[in-house]
């Protein structure tokens, strides 16, 4: 869990859901995004505050690193090899935000994909082969083998997060101020349907068997399941704070939803 406030990791026991342990990033970071390495070997941390990505070790919190990019980064995913590492712009000038391709094994930045919008969320497909980002124009679709962008779909309702369903076939992207989760198709690049859930849809995420979907709704605040075929809410959990981004444990019993200004 990341604290953008104080710079700091902190790592839950999901079965007590009690904190056991708290890295500090350097100082004057401003953490906002954390994606982890498919082996959890190490995670990979973007930073508002400075134009880096920070890697984390954390067997050894010690041995933290950082990974320069162009500016400071907020959108983050990995490969599902864990070869490659996509962090997105957060400053400069909106119109020119772009994507670093990062090895995270040199530590380098390979590629720069531009983007047009700065990114606020991003994900990979489960085939490795697309990657989804959010941007305030809607959904942009990059063909990760060719390092360009492939489809631009318009999203109405000010795009957020994103994730896939475990078979890829579908995307689900919750849209701030319409209060939906948009369902896109993945061969045809195309909203299939919209589940209603509150204002402020925000977190979203997808249980391990894709049947479930859950999304979170700052200004329920809420958080909302459905159905994943019919789109049907199944259920409606109040939250005593603004709930932001939201992760399933691998096995799909836990779900955890930090609130403002926390986010995973």
């Amino acid at each position: 869990m990341v604290d953008q406030c104080c710079g700091t990791l902190t790592a839950v026991d999901t079965a007590t859901r009690q904190p056991t342990g708290r890295i500090t990033l350097p100082d004057g970071s401003r953490p906002a995004r954390i994606a982890a390495a498919p082996d959890g070997r190490h995670l990979y941390v973007t930073d508002q505050g400075a134009p880096v990505v920070r890697v984390v070790d954390p067997a050894d919190p010690g041995r933290n690193t950082a990974i320069a990019t162009r500016t400071g980064t907020r959108a983050i995913a990995v490969s599902p090899d864990g070869t490659r590492v996509y962090a997105g712009d957060h400053q400069g000038d909106p119109a020119l935000g772009a994507l670093s391709v990062l090895d995270p094994a040199a530590g380098t930045v390979t590629a720069t994909v531009p983007l047009g919008f700065l990114p606020e969320d991003a994900a990979v497909s489960p085939d490795g082969r697309d990657l989804y980002l959010t941007q305030p124009q809607g959904l942009t679709v990059v063909d990760t083998r060719t390092g360009t962008v492939a489809a631009t779909l318009p999203l109405p309702g000010s795009p957020r997060q994103v994730a896939f369903a475990p078979d890829g076939r579908h995307a689900y992207v919750t849209e701030y101020d319409s209060g939906v989760v948009a369902v896109v198709d993945t061969a045809s690049r195309t909203v299939s349907a919209e589940v209603q859930v509150y204002a402020g849809a925000d977190g979203v995420a997808v249980s391990p068997d894709g049947t479930r979907g859950y999304a979170t709704s700052a200004l329920g605040p809420t958080v909302t399941a459905f159905t994943t075929g019919s789109g049907q809410v199944t259920g409606i959990v109040e939250t005593p704070d603004e709930p932001g981004a939201l992760a399933l444990t691998p096995d799909g019993s836990r779900r955890g939803s930090p609130t403002r200004p926390t986010t995973t």
